[in-house]
């Protein structure tokens, strides 16, 4: 009898996880595949043969834009929620060459889809590319090019780039993009130097805890003020905007905010951001400061905010 139960349930079990991929979307089974971490990388998805394999029919519905899509091994990696949309995240699979793509879906329709993390190696270049995902509606991901040319200082050869996605509530999304000349490299590695707190800040003091500035993950903080120093260089308000408790001082709301943006996010304001040393970020009970007493984070409800503004 015991073993009749347990033929049932994994009968069960594997006919949700077959049915976990198709496009009526309603059968996505959380059981079956984990929620996507932060960071995407390719060298993450150790075996294909262990993911759910897309059919050819719902394949066409999440990657109509695809040229050949059908000649790639298409695998369902997982699923996670953007603000009110949701991603599934697919890895497109074709000997060494690999792609982990992004399909914003709204309901249960499919609205678009772009390249998150991937690896191509090519005749005459190859690239590696990495994705970071914020905790609302933004997707940064970071290309590194290397072109296979025989004058080792062309100007376009080991190029970086960085790709800025912010995904919009109709399920549309608008590209920023720049190349690590205007923009800071957004991806650092845990144990890099940048991530380890000093005991001391610049002007002598000790900062405290981070469990007293009410933080409770620092590499998370960490890994989210890496990605708004790059947003606030692109001059990005209307994402700026979505890390204000507002009202703020005498701003009362976002739209306030947006058009007097020059007036609040003064020069003095984006250098301090933009200069603020991430093993230099001094925390109290007010949450954790950037600058002189410029800017205040507090953690809302899991999520950052600027609680405190003072222009200078």
């Amino acid at each position: 009898m015991k073993n009749v139960i347990g033929l049932i349930v994994i009968t069960i079990i594997s006919f949700s996880c077959r049915r976990a991929n198709e496009v009526s979307i309603r059968f996505m089974n959380s059981k079956c595949k984990q929620v996507i971490a932060n960071v995407v990388m390719v060298d993450t998805v150790v075996s294909d043969s262990s993911l759910v394999k897309v059919d050819d029919d719902n394949l066409q519905k999440l990657l109509p834009d695809i040229e050949d899509a059908t000649q790639w091994n298409v695998y369902f990696l997982g699923r996670r929620k953007l603000g009110k949309l949701r991603t599934f995240t697919l890895l497109l699979s074709n000997g060494e060459n690999k792609s982990i793509r992004f399909v914003i879906v709204k309901g249960r329709k499919p609205m678009g889809n772009f390249e998150i993390a991937g690896n191509s190696q090519s005749e005459g270049y190859s690239y590696k590319s990495t994705g970071y995902i914020t905790n609302d509606s933004t997707v940064i991901t970071r290309k590194l090019l290397l072109l296979q040319t025989d004058e080792p200082e062309s100007a376009d050869a080991n190029d970086s780039i960085i790709t800025v996605y912010r995904l919009k509530p109709d399920g549309t999304y608008k590209i920023i993009s720049s190349d690590t000349t205007a923009v800071k490299p957004a991806f650092v590695s845990p144990d890099d130097a940048e991530y380890s707190d000093e005991v001391f800040y610049y002007n002598g003091s000790s900062p405290a805890s981070w469990a007293i500035a009410g933080i409770t993950n620092p590499k998370a903080f960490k890994d989210f003020y890496m990605s708004f120093r790059n947003i606030v260089k692109l001059n990005d308000k209307d994402q700026i905007a979505n890390y204000i408790n507002f009202p703020l001082g005498t701003i009362k709301d976002e739209e306030s905010f947006i058009k007097n943006y020059d007036k609040i996010f003064t020069p003095a304001v984006r250098n301090a951001v933009l200069s603020q040393k991430i093993r230099q970020l001094f925390r109290d009970q007010r949450g954790v400061m950037i600058g002189d007493n410029m800017i205040w984070f507090k953690e809302i409800n899991k999520e950052y905010r600027i609680v405190t503004l003072n222009q200078k």
